[in-house]
């Protein structure tokens, strides 16, 4: 088999497993799906990432997913929490195109209602508090951007 119709299938197989939503993710409850675009060289991102735990106390209900552009988080041991994923190298890359095209720094926050539709976005490291705020944007479906 060759890379491409490996990558082909790789693509077809996250597409077809999550096909009833806009965004192509997989959803249960939440409402809403907050993006966290990082990177390993990125030192504001790895302050984000130490801070994962109150991030996902105060992300509750919704969920947060960890895509980060270089493949480095597989080099952290993360503990496990019920609201956190990290998505695979080839979603991440479909999620940066989608979310963060347009953006040209790093840590940046996206999140997306239960349409998948940007409805907030957050361009530095994300705290507890910050969240309450795109949540807020989120939720008034306005941005500052």
């Amino acid at each position: 088999m060759t890379r491409l119709s490996i990558f082909i299938s790789s693509l077809l197989a996250i597409f077809m497993s999550n096909m009833a939503h806009a965004d192509g993710l997989k959803r249960e409850n939440p409402k809403h799906t907050i993006l966290l675009f990082g990177a390993s060289w990125c030192a504001p991102c790895i302050r984000e990432l130490r801070s994962l735990g109150k991030l996902a106390t105060a992300a509750r209900p919704d969920r947060i997913l960890l895509v980060w552009t270089d493949g480095g988080i597989k080099r952290h041991s993360l503990p496990s929490y019920e609201n956190v994923e990290v998505v695979s190298d080839i979603q991440g890359r479909v999620l940066v195109k989608k979310y963060a095209s347009g953006n040209s720094g790093l840590p940046y926050s996206v999140m997306i209602d239960e349409k998948g539709r940007r409805c907030a976005e957050w361009r530095k490291g994300l705290t507890p508090e910050a969240l309450i705020e795109l949540r807020a944007n989120c939720i008034e479906n306005r941005s500052d951007f």
